[in-house]
């Protein structure tokens, strides 16, 4: 069930404390304690922590190490959801296999069902590396060894920022614009607008010879770290721990 506003003042009426994420809707609320790590956000309100200081990732990327950026853009990940309903990452693959070969390796992580599809169709390309049901230090290990990452927005972009992915990135859903603008402003990716405009794929390989520059990988994959560094659910605990303590 989605709440509304409503909803949430309600809750507000019945509760001594409230702490909720707000990533998308900027409700402003009388009595809650409010966490949106959007890039880029700023609010100087009280009870209002909002900065990407406080992006909540999954604990195995609170561990977080430099990324040695390699001299060419040997591994490709790509990424549009492991269900991918627009079949994106199908017209993608296809269009970077005609233009760069099948030289590079390509890593995909699907839902079953198009993991299916994808082994039947790409069975013979032994570049294509296909995974599905993946565990947290899987996708941290295949992320870090790819040099270069093709993804829409959503919370992919915030573990390829922290692990420090060059990442060139298509505008799919409308609800993960801010996200996909706010790292494009700190120049950590590529933002090649709305996928499927009439030179979605020009921009793409543009993009992609561009990163063939290994400095500009390097300043990219530095910036993705400096801005992402893993800490942000702990920030939150401990924010959240002394509201407790200081109500008790």
């Amino acid at each position: 069930m989605s709440l509304n506003k409503y909803n949430y003042i309600q809750i507000e009426k019945r509760s001594q404390l409230c702490f909720y994420i707000d990533d998308y809707k900027n409700w402003k609320l009388n009595k809650s304690i409010i966490f949106n790590w959007t890039v880029g956000q700023r609010l100087n309100k009280k009870n209002y922590f909002v900065n990407e200081k406080y992006a909540a990732l999954r604990s195995i990327f609170s561990i977080q190490k430099k990324k040695k950026i390699s001299n060419q853009i040997n591994t490709i990940f790509i990424f549009f959801g492991s269900n991918d309903n627009r079949n994106i990452t199908i017209k993608i693959l296809n269009y970077l296999l005609k233009k760069f070969g099948i030289s590079k390796e390509v890593i995909l992580i699907l839902s079953e069902h198009k993991y299916k599809i994808f082994k039947r169709k790409f069975t013979n390309f032994k570049n294509i590396k296909i995974y599905k049901n993946l565990n947290e230090y899987k996708i941290k290990s295949l992320l870090g060894k790819s040099d270069l990452a093709i993804s829409s927005g959503g919370q992919i972009l915030y573990e390829l920022a922290n692990i420090g992915v060059p990442t060139v990135c298509y505008e799919v859903e409308k609800n993960t614009l801010q996200d996909i603008k706010g790292f494009e402003n700190k120049k950590f990716l590529i933002n090649l607008g709305k996928f499927k405009e009439k030179n979605y794929e020009l921009k793409l390989s543009n993009s992609i010879n561009y990163l063939k520059n290994l400095k500009i990988r390097e300043k990219m994959s530095k910036i993705g770290q400096k801005t992402i560094d893993g800490k942000g659910a702990l920030r939150i605990s401990s924010i959240i721990n002394n509201f407790i303590i200081k109500n008790e």
